[in-house]
C-alpha cells in the first residue's frame, strides 16, 4: 500500500531538488522566456485570454487537500508559475470553463469523475496538456492513460525533480506544437490570401508545364479567351504552345528567350480565342527551375491589349491619310508657285531629289525627318509668290534694289507656312535654306550651330541644282562649276559634312539631277 509523503517530508525534498542543479532551479524563467513568444492556439475557445499563456497556468486536481497543497506548492516555488488547486473532477471542468488552463496535473483515483475520464473530457473540449498521477504501478494504467489524452505519466511517490522536469517538457511540447500551429495557420492564411488574390486579379495568370499542360489559371485568364471557368478553358486547351498562339514562330522565339534568360517582358503576341477569334495580349514570362536548373513550370500574366492595337491601327491609317492629304497641300503649294515661276516648280522638285539623296547617305536622320525634309524641299520656295513675276522671269542681272526683293522670299514662306500643323519644322527649314555657317546668309544672318541639320542639307542642294541648271538670266553653270562652288566654301558657307556627302553622291555613286 502507497503512504503519501508528509508535508516536512516534501518540504525536504524540494529543498534537495534546488540544490541539484541551476536549470532545475530556472525552470520557471526557461519556460516563461519559452513561453513569451506564444499564445493561446487560434482555435482557443477563450482567445481573449491571450495574454495567461506569458505566465503559464497550471491546476492540481486530487482529492487529497494536503497532497494536493504541497504539490502547488511544489510547482510554484520551483517554476514561478500560477497554479491553482481543487479537490474533485468537477471542480476543475468548472475552471476550465471559466479560465485558461495549460497544464491540468489530475490523480487518477478520485471518488466522483476518475483521472482518466476527466483527462478524457479535457483533450475532447478544452485546450490542455494532462499530467496523470497514479499510485499504482500497472502498465493497463499507463496505456489507458495514454489512450485517453494525456501527455505524461508520474507513479507515485512524486518526486519534486521528476515532476518539475516532466511539467518543463509539456510545457515545452506545448510551444512547440503552438508555433507550429500557429506556422501552419499563417501559411492557410496566406495561401487563402494568394489564392483570393489570384482569382481576383484583373490580369490573366497561370501556370504550366513544361510540356505545355496548364497546372493553374485564374478567371480573368479564362474569361479573355472567351471561356466561362478555369475549369472550362483547362478542360479545353490540353497543349498551350499549340491551342493559343496564333503564330508558332511568336511561341518558339518566346520559349527561346525564356530558356536563355530566365523571362521575357511585356511581349505582344496573339492568342485564340474559345470562338474562333483573336486578341492581342502582352505578357511577362519566367520559368521555375530545379537545384539541377530544370524547368519545373512556366508562371506568368497576360493583359488583354487588343483595343489599344486596334487603336494602333487605327492610328497608323490616320496617319497615312494625314500624311497623304500633307503632301496634297504641299503639291498644291509647288503648283501654286509654278503658276507663277515655272522654272521655280523644276528647281523645288530637283533640289527635293538631291536633299533625300544626301540625308539618307549622311546619317543620323530618321525616315520621318528625312520625308520632312524632301516635302520642304519641294515648296522651299513658296514665297516668291509675293515677288513681282516680271523680277522672276528677268532675262538680265536683277539690280541690287530687285535682288534685295527677291530675298525676302524665306520670310514669306515662313509665314505662309507657319500655321499649319506640319509633323515636321518645315516652315523653320524653309526660312533656313539662304542662312550660311558664317552668318553671311539671309534673312536673319544665322550660323551653323543655330541651324537644323535639315536646313544646311537644303542650302547644299539648292546651290548646287541653282548653279548647274538654267537661270532666267543666265545659262546653266554646269555641275561641275556647282561642286567647284562648294568645295571652295566648305566649312565657310556650307555645312562640311553635308558637302563631302554631297560630293560622293555625284562623284563616286553617279548621282545626276534630273528634270
Amino acid at each position: 500500500m502507497f503512504i503519501k509523503p508528509t508535508y516536512a517530508e516534501l518540504e525536504q525534498r524540494i529543498k534537495e531538488h534546488q540544490k541539484e542543479s541551476v536549470e532545475q532551479k530556472c525552470t520557471g524563467e526557461a519556460l516563461k522566456v519559452s513561453l513569451a513568444a506564444t499564445g493561446p492556439t487560434s482555435d482557443s475557445p477563450r482567445s481573449s485570454k491571450e495574454s495567461e499563456l506569458y505566465h503559464a497556468h497550471i491546476l492540481i486536481v486530487d482529492d487529497d487537500n494536503s497532497f494536493g497543497q504541497m504539490l502547488k506548492n511544489v510547482v510554484i516555488r520551483c517554476t514561478g508559475f500560477d497554479c491553482s488547486f481543487v479537490e474533485s473532477a468537477r471542480e476543475a471542468l468548472n475552471v476550465l470553463e471559466e479560465n485558461v488552463v495549460d497544464v491540468v496535473i489530475t490523480d487518477i483515483k478520485m471518488p466522483d469523475v476518475s483521472g482518466l475520464e476527466l483527462t478524457r473530457i479535457i483533450k475532447e473540449k478544452y485546450d490542455s496538456d494532462v499530467i496523470v498521477i497514479t499510485g499504482y504501478n500497472n502498465d493497463f494504467t499507463y496505456e489507458e492513460a495514454i489512450e485517453n489524452g494525456a501527455n505524461d505519466f508520474i507513479e507515485k511517490p512524486v518526486r519534486p525533480t521528476e515532476l518539475i522536469i516532466r511539467l518543463k517538457r509539456v510545457l515545452r511540447e506545448r510551444a512547440i506544437i503552438y508555433k507550429r500551429r500557429q506556422a501552419e495557420n499563417a501559411l492557410m492564411k496566406s495561401e487563402t490570401q494568394y489564392r483570393d488574390i489570384f482569382d481576383r486579379a484583373m490580369e490573366g495568370l497561370y501556370q504550366a508545364t513544361p510540356e505545355g499542360k496548364f497546372i493553374t489559371v485564374n478567371k480573368a485568364f479564362a474569361n479573355m479567351l472567351g471561356y466561362k471557368s478555369p475549369d472550362e478553358l483547362m478542360a479545353n486547351v490540353t497543349d498551350v504552345f499549340t491551342q493559343l498562339y496564333v503564330h508558332k514562330e511568336a511561341c518558339d522565339a518566346l520559349l527561346n528567350m525564356v530558356e536563355k534568360f530566365g523571362f521575357v517582358e511585356r511581349c505582344e503576341v496573339q492568342f485564340k480565342r474559345k470562338d474562333s477569334g483573336t486578341i492581342w495580349v502582352t505578357t511577362n514570362i519566367q520559368a521555375v527551375r530545379n537545384d539541377d536548373a530544370q524547368i519545373l513550370y512556366y508562371e506568368g500574366n497576360i493583359e488583354d491589349i487588343t483595343l489599344r492595337k486596334c487603336t494602333e491601327e487605327e492610328l497608323k491609317d490616320s496617319f497615312k491619310r494625314l500624311h497623304k492629304t500633307l503632301g496634297a497641300i504641299v503639291q498644291a503649294l509647288a503648283v501654286t508657285a509654278e503658276t507663277r515661276d515655272p522654272y521655280t516648280a523644276g528647281h523645288q522638285r530637283r533640289v527635293a531629289d538631291l536633299s533625300r539623296a544626301i540625308a539618307g547617305a549622311i546619317g543620323g536622320l530618321t525616315t520621318e525627318q528625312i520625308d520632312g525634309l524632301r516635302m520642304a524641299s519641294t515648296i522651299h520656295d513658296i514665297g516668291k509668290i509675293s515677288v513681282p513675276a516680271e523680277i522672276l522671269s528677268k532675262p538680265k542681272k536683277l539690280t541690287d534694289i530687285e535682288f534685295n526683293l527677291i530675298k525676302v522670299h524665306p520670310q514669306s514662306g515662313y509665314d505662309i507656312l507657319k500655321d499649319i500643323d506640319f509633323s515636321w519644322p518645315i516652315a523653320r527649314m524653309v526660312l533656313e535654306h539662304h542662312e550660311r555657317m558664317d552668318g553671311s546668309g539671309y534673312p536673319n544672318g544665322l550660323t551653323g550651330n543655330d541651324l537644323l541639320l535639315e536646313s544646311r542639307i537644303l542650302a547644299v542642294a539648292d546651290v548646287v541644282e541653282s548653279m548647274a541648271s538654267h537661270r532666267p538670266y543666265r545659262p546653266g553653270l554646269g555641275i561641275n562649276a556647282a561642286l567647284d562652288e562648294i568645295v571652295k566654301n566648305k566649312g565657310v558657307l556650307y555645312d562640311p559634312e553635308v558637302v563631302d556627302v554631297c560630293l560622293k553622291l555625284f562623284n563616286e555613286k553617279g548621282y545626276k539631277l534630273v528634270d
